[in-house]
């Protein structure tokens, strides 16, 4: 289920089978802004969480989705591999 203030409420949910695992996978195709914002890169270290990075930069966790925004080709959040550059805007 995704609710109306999801990052992917706006999205288009596709359902297709996995045919190495035969299990059915779900996937949500949303569309990007094509928007220029400023942003700076990071280095993803072990032990960070999205949420804590949103609450030292915006004042409130509830805005972790602008960092996932900015970088759509993470898909889950907290299987972000240490060493990973992430992309954070700021403005």
């Amino acid at each position: 289920m995704i609710y109306a203030d999801s990052r992917y409420a706006d999205g288009r949910v596709f359902k297709a089978m996995d045919s190495r695992t035969e299990k059915a996978q779900i996937t949500v195709l949303r569309q990007y802004s094509n928007l220029q914002s400023n942003y700076y890169t990071m280095t993803w270290r072990e032990g960070d969480r999205i949420d804590v990075i949103a609450q030292q930069l915006y004042g409130t966790s509830d805005n972790w989705h602008y960092i996932m925004d900015h970088n759509p080709e993470i898909v889950d959040p907290s299987g972000i591999a240490p060493g990973t550059l992430i992309r954070v805007p700021n403005d």
